[in-house]
């Protein structure tokens, strides 16, 4: 049997990495586990059309979506419709991408506790819940592969509350489906 070695090097004087910090970050290179953006986007490449319009909540996971699925989807919301800048301007853009006003086919929520730039939230808000179907995952919502150790996990988060999880919801295309109602589909 052949022995590992791993060696992580860190500032000793600011101590910015205790021994639990190294055996979870060795953890996280010999047993690699899924983040919510991978799940969110392994979900959405079977089901989504070309052209369809997602609202992604919060606004700061935007970037990795549009990474995986931008050549597929349009992404809303993405300028606040109060932009001092874009109205000065005179800028014409497509109304899905400023506009709360836009009814998306899918909205994916990396945790619901988690804060929300204000024109997110405005979105949110006008949004009639009846017309969709909730996909909701065993997984924790916030992204935890940042490079920001405040944010990064080195290990799958087990335990948190069940808004924190992973969300998304697809607008039912016939209403007659729902009967008025939400329906929900637990994912594992």
């Amino acid at each position: 049997m052949q022995k590992i070695t791993v060696i992580i090097k860190c500032n000793a004087r600011v101590k910015i990495c205790p021994k639990k910090r190294k055996e979870t970050a060795t953890y996280e290179n010999i047993m690699p586990f899924d983040n919510s953006t991978k799940v969110a986007v392994q979900f959405l490449e079977k089901r989504i059309h070309q052209d369809d319009l997602i609202l992604v909540s919060p606004n700061h996971m935007l970037g990795t979506m549009e990474y995986y699925l931008s050549d597929k989807l349009l992404f809303c919301n993405i300028i606040s419709e109060d932009n001092k800048n874009l109205l000065a301007a005179g800028v014409k853009l497509p109304a899905y991408i400023y506009s709360t006003n836009t009814t998306p086919d899918w909205i994916v929520s990396f945790g619901l506790g988690i804060d929300m730039p204000k024109f997110t939230a405005k979105h949110l808000a006008k949004l009639n819940y009846s017309g969709y179907e909730i996909h909701a995952f065993l997984i924790y919502g916030p992204d935890v592969s940042r490079p920001e150790l405040f944010w990064r996990s080195f290990v799958p988060k087990a335990k948190f509350p069940p808004e924190d999880g992973l969300f998304i919801l697809e607008r039912i295309k016939d209403e007659s489906i729902t009967s008025g109602g939400v329906r929900v589909k637990p994912l594992i």
